[in-house]
């Protein structure tokens, strides 16, 4: 539901993509092995990006023996099935709290995922609020920024608010 152009310069301010062409946009995308979905996959004809989302949990389908995650699953079937000659760019988007090793999960391919905080989406989002408007889930705009606004704070910053909202509320 985000307009091309808006996600072209997210790709661009946040993701540090320099791919001016249009994306198709698709959420929870099957891997054809059956070993996982994909929580984002945009393409076009210069770039393939890959999202994983970790605001709720973490890295999934890890092997310990082989020291792999599903990141390595999910790399391995965009070049097989997905980039056909395109650039692939791989991030996972992580809230300022939770800080995932990658490298500790997955030593073959864990390092090309590329993780981005929370704070730098939001920011994007906030100067970009206008624009996010006008699509079709404009109406809940500004309830989106304030979400991902929660999801900047580090747990003592929650912990901290949380107690002055007891305090006061005695």
């Amino acid at each position: 539901n985000i307009v091309p152009e808006l996600f072209t310069s997210f790709a661009n301010e946040v993701l540090g993509i320099t791919d001016d062409t249009t994306f198709v946009i698709r959420k929870e995308v099957s891997t054809t092995n059956g070993k996982g979905r994909l929580d984002l996959l945009a393409e076009s004809s210069e770039s393939v990006i890959v999202i994983e989302n970790k605001i709720n949990s973490g890295l999934n389908g890890i092997d310990k023996h082989n020291q792999l995650s599903q990141l390595t699953t999910y790399i391995e079937y965009v070049e097989n099935e997905i980039l056909k000659g395109r650039k692939g760019y791989y991030f996972i988007f992580e809230p300022n709290y939770n800080d995932i090793d990658i490298a500790i999960f997955d030593k073959k391919r864990g390092t090309d995922f590329k993780k981005i905080q929370y704070s730098k989406i939001y920011e994007f989002f906030a100067a970009h609020l206008i624009e996010l408007q006008v699509t079709s889930l404009g109406q809940y705009a500004e309830d989106f920024i304030d979400a991902l606004h929660m999801h900047t704070l580090m747990m003592k910053d929650i912990v901290e608010q949380r107690f002055t909202e007891a305090i006061l509320n005695t």
